[in-house]
């Protein structure tokens, strides 16, 4: 159904309009969250979509032309979410740069915090814990002064303390929680029940979610499960984000040597998106690690596990 309505999009505006570009990218943004198969179908359309976002930032002048750029940068932050795990580490750091420059022709506060929490995504992704936080730090100002009266800027400022809280726990700093406090008052405070942002899907529940993930970044597998009994996976508003959730805790199930758990934990999340499962690192080492060390009484469960996701014994 999402597909027919993106694809439909097409050919009613050549002029490539931005509200045509807005759109598409909406449609493309909620495709990724709600299909079970969110990298096969959000793929199929995020080419056009470029090309499309690219056209349209170069054939506007005044206003139009800032929207469009805005919307470019948006178009990137799909674009890196798609290219994540899929081995091109150039195109990914491509997406990203190429996001930071349209979010500052753009000259948006709002555009370039947002392209500084996906900057720094990939800075956290290769180790360098420190210059991501630094980079989340220096997109704070941008949104702090207006998140009391704009909710997309309440909901960046969220999701860059969010981003902080979780990057320093996988650097094993303490100071992960203060972060993540501050983030939750402020959803709290600013973002109504129920708010999930289109693009990162940030509101009340993520910021729970988040909470499972401080837990399991800091190597505290109880107080992740601690956590994680209060949070109903289907009220996470994202079905990719739902499953990350479930490997998150599979992974702090591990650091308890509770391998019945962790394979529980990764069938769930396979039942819920496959996909996420199969593209990402951490349930994939999770399920070569139970093929290693299953009691055999589960090990037939364990290799139909690592069957569903491509992962052979």
């Amino acid at each position: 159904m999402m597909l027919s309505v993106i694809r439909g999009l097409h050919g009613k505006n050549d002029k490539l309009s931005t509200g045509y570009v807005r759109a598409a990218l909406d449609s493309a943004w909620q495709l990724w969250h709600t299909s079970s198969r969110q990298r096969t179908e959000t793929g199929k359309v995020l080419p056009r979509l470029i090309l499309d976002a690219r056209h349209a930032a170069t054939r506007h002048e005044g206003r139009d032309r800032r929207e469009a750029q805005r919307l470019l940068a948006e178009t990137y932050h799909l674009s890196q979410a798609w290219l994540a795990w899929h081995g091109a580490g150039e195109l990914v750091w491509m997406s990203a740069d190429r996001a930071c420059s349209a979010a500052r022709e753009a000259d948006d506060p709002l555009a370039m915090a947002r392209a500084s929490w996906y900057y720094a995504a990939i800075i956290r992704a290769v180790g360098d814990h420190e210059d991501a936080v630094l980079e989340l730090d220096s997109a704070i100002p941008l949104v702090v002064g207006r998140m009391e009266e704009d909710r997309e800027s309440a909901a960046a400022y969220v999701d860059l303390e969010m981003h902080a809280a979780l990057t320093l726990a996988r650097a094993g700093d303490e100071s992960a929680w203060a972060r993540w406090e501050k983030g939750r008052a402020a959803a709290h405070r600013l973002l109504p029940e129920g708010y999930a942002y289109p693009q990162t899907r940030i509101g009340r529940t993520l910021v729970e979610v988040y909470g499972v993930m401080v837990a399991v970044g800091l190597g505290r597998g109880e107080e992740a499960r601690r956590r994680a009994v209060n949070i109903d996976p289907a009220s996470i508003p994202s079905i990719e984000g739902c499953a990350k959730h479930l490997i998150e805790l599979a992974r702090g199930y591990q650091f308890m040597g509770e391998e019945l758990g962790v394979m529980h934990l990764l069938g769930q999340a396979v039942d819920v998106s496959a996909e996420a499962v199969i593209y990402s690192p951490p349930a994939r080492a999770l399920t070569r690690d139970l093929l290693r060390r299953a009691p055999a009484a589960s090990r037939e469960d364990v290799r139909r596990l690592a069957s569903r996701i491509g992962i052979q014994e």
